[in-house]
């Protein structure tokens, strides 16, 4: 048929108009994204009996789970061809995930990587099994580099890719040392560096979901221009950047950016700077007189802001489940008038709580009359150091203490006393 130039508009706009009214320009909802992966796992030969849970936003089938959130939200920033191979990945891992847990170490020595990960991420994980009422879940082997960060062994198979867990290595005969140096030279001979350059801001440019573990490569930054320490940022899996500590402003321009990437982007972790020196990574800090004070220290409480808030949710589910009457504290982030930021919890009087670490506690009598009850503001070190038998650690992470009895009178004001000295 030949079309005319009004003819061949009108077809495409019918076309395009019956596209968008089968959904084909919008994205799916949350479950008719979940039938989607479901069904796709049952036409590529994988297990029958995966069920989805709501609630958890994520798939089960007996102890193996997979979690939908992250490849939800890459699949709706995508379109056309980036949209099918995503979802492909993903199906892939979830088909074969049954099959890798047993594997012997001549079947995954070829495979085995080093990635950096949240430590976060991986307490969350073991909140998620309690909640499923597991007694013994997997633990996933990790070391810690930084304050929210760990350095772990992945197994990246051609069709799946999975965190390995202390389980597997004890299987598997080989000391964790071994296999983070067996990991780290074939992140190292993967792919050469690759930056790009913006104002003083290099961003590497694999964008093959190793991109942050790359901080672990020895001298990856040397052939960089940086105009003193590597300071890196790692605000999500896909994304390295890095300044050095020398140019200040290139440093405040890295920490906007990262800071706006993990509000935006999948894949999130947070925007906390790290520091290079001689091959190891540490938590960058500044001094008070620095120009990139506020931003520094605002990048670190963002951190700990985005893991506290996620650990409440988790946590209030789990004693909603159990049924305990506990109170997990909020961490509050608050901005001065000075530009600087300070962190806030609030132990009330009358009940147990759960404490995260912050800046300040806000000490609330609820026997004294509202807007009176506020009695004392102290320092975490000073409390911490003078209630330290009315805090008890809970060994979790983000650190949190349980508190159940209310300074005395007397405690009060030694705290108000010490916080002035």
């Amino acid at each position: 048929m030949k079309y005319t130039l009004s003819n061949r508009l009108r077809f495409q706009m019918t076309s395009l108009l019956s596209m968008k009214m089968f959904g084909l320009f919008r994205n799916p909802s949350k479950e008719k994204f979940a039938a989607l992966v479901l069904r796709k796992i049952a036409e590529q030969g994988g297990p029958t009996d995966f069920v989805f849970l709501p609630d958890q936003f994520e798939i089960r089938c007996g102890s193996n789970r997979g979690f939908l959130g992250n490849v939800y939200t890459s699949y709706c920033q995508a379109k056309g061809a980036q949209r099918d191979s995503i979802l492909n990945n993903f199906v892939s891992v979830m088909v074969d995930l049954p099959k890798h847990t047993e594997s012997r170490f001549e079947e995954v020595r070829a495979d085995i990587a080093i990635v950096v990960r949240e430590r976060a991420l991986l307490a969350f994980t073991s909140l998620l099994w309690q909640l499923d009422g597991v007694e013994k879940p997997p633990k996933i082997q990790a070391e810690p580099i930084s304050a929210w960060f760990a350095k772990a062994l992945v197994i990246d198979a051609p069709s799946y890719m999975s965190l390995a867990s202390e389980e597997q290595l004890s299987g598997w005969g080989c000391p964790p040392y071994e296999l983070y140096a067996l990991g780290l030279q074939k992140l190292t001979d993967a792919k050469a560096p690759a930056f790009s350059a913006d104002n003083g801001v290099f961003r590497g440019t694999w964008d093959d979901d190793y991109d942050s573990s790359r901080i672990l490569i020895p001298g990856i930054f040397d052939d960089l221009p940086l105009r003193g320490k590597p300071i890196v940022t790692i605000p999500n899996r896909l994304t390295l950047l890095v300044a050095g500590s020398e140019d200040t402003n290139a440093v405040r321009r890295m920490l906007a950016t990262a800071e706006e990437i993990v509000r935006t982007k999948a894949k999130p972790q947070n925007p906390a700077p790290l520091v290079i020196r001689n091959g190891d990574v540490f938590d960058y800090s500044v001094p008070a007189t620095s120009p990139i004070f506020n931003e520094v220290e605002r990048a670190k409480r963002l951190a700990a802001l985005f893991y506290y808030t996620e650990q409440k949710e988790r946590l209030d589910e789990l004693y909603e489940k159990n049924g305990k009457d506990f109170f997990v504290a909020t961490y509050t982030l608050n901005r001065l008038d000075s530009g600087a930021h300070i962190s806030c919890a609030v132990w009330t009087k009358g009940g147990a709580a759960l404490l995260p670490v912050v800046d300040e506690i806000v000490f609330v009598d609820t026997d004294r009359p509202k807007g009176q009850n506020v009695v004392a503001r102290v320092r975490w070190p000073v409390a911490a150091k003078f209630l330290a038998d009315l805090m008890l650690d809970t060994e979790m992470f983000p650190q949190r203490f349980y508190v159940s009895s209310f300074p005395s009178p007397e405690q009060l004001l030694s705290l108000l006393s010490k916080s002035r000295e």
